[in-house]
C-alpha cells in the first residue's frame, strides 16, 4: 500500500469517526443557542398570538425511566393528578419570557420527572410542551422538536415543581 493510499484511508476513517461522534452527541452545525422565550415566539404563527394568550394549564406529564440489566424503558403515571390553571397575565409573561438558555441538540439525559404545559390562545388553539429539569420539548406539526436545558437551574421547571409542593 502506497503513502497516498495511507493518507486517503487515514482521512476516511477520522471522517467516519467524527460522523459517528456527532450522530452520538446530537451535534448540530446548523443549530446556535437560543432562549425559551424566543422558542415560544418561533412556534407562534405570528408575533402577534403571543399578546392573545389565554391562559396556560400544567399537569404532570408521565415520566420515562430506562436501565436494568436489559436496558428497558418503564414508563410511570404521574403521582399527582391535579391540574393547574395559569390565568394572571404577570405570571405568564413572567414564565414564557424566560432568559433560560436552550439549544437544539446535544444529548439529553434521561428524563426524571417532566411536566405537561399546555399554552392556550384566545381562538382556541394550544401549544404543548413537554417540560422536565434537563430539556423542554414542543409539539409541531413534524413532532417534538427537542430543546437541551444550557443553563444550571432550569428556573421553568423550578417554577412547575413549586405549583406541586404543599
Amino acid at each position: 500500500m502506497s503513502k497516498k493510499d495511507k493518507i486517503t484511508w487515514f482521512g476516511l476513517g477520522f471522517i467516519f469517526l467524527i460522523s459517528l461522534v456527532m450522530f452520538y452527541f446530537n451535534i448540530s452545525l446548523t443549530s446556535l443557542p437560543t432562549t425559551f422565550s424566543n422558542v415560544v415566539k418561533e412556534h407562534l404563527e405570528s408575533e402577534e398570538d403571543f399578546d392573545q394568550i389565554e391562559h396556560l394549564a400544567v399537569s404532570q406529564g408521565i415520566t420515562i425511566t430506562t436501565g436494568g440489566f436489559f436496558d428497558r424503558t418503564m414508563i410511570h403515571k404521574p403521582d399527582d393528578d391535579r391540574k393547574f390553571a395559569i390565568e394572571e397575565e404577570n405570571e405568564i409573561h413572567d414564565l414564557l419570557n424566560s432568559d433560560m438558555r436552550v439549544y437544539n441538540g446535544g444529548r439529553i439525559e434521561e428524563r426524571t420527572e417532566a411536566f405537561d404545559l399546555y399554552i392556550h390562545f384566545e381562538d382556541g388553539s394550544e401549544q404543548y410542551y413537554i417540560v422536565s429539569e434537563t430539556s423542554i420539548a414542543v409539539m409541531n406539526d413534524e413532532g417534538f422538536t427537542e430543546y437541551k436545558v444550557l443553563d444550571d437551574d432550569n428556573e421553568i421547571f423550578d417554577y412547575l415543581v413549586s405549583l406541586y409542593d404543599d
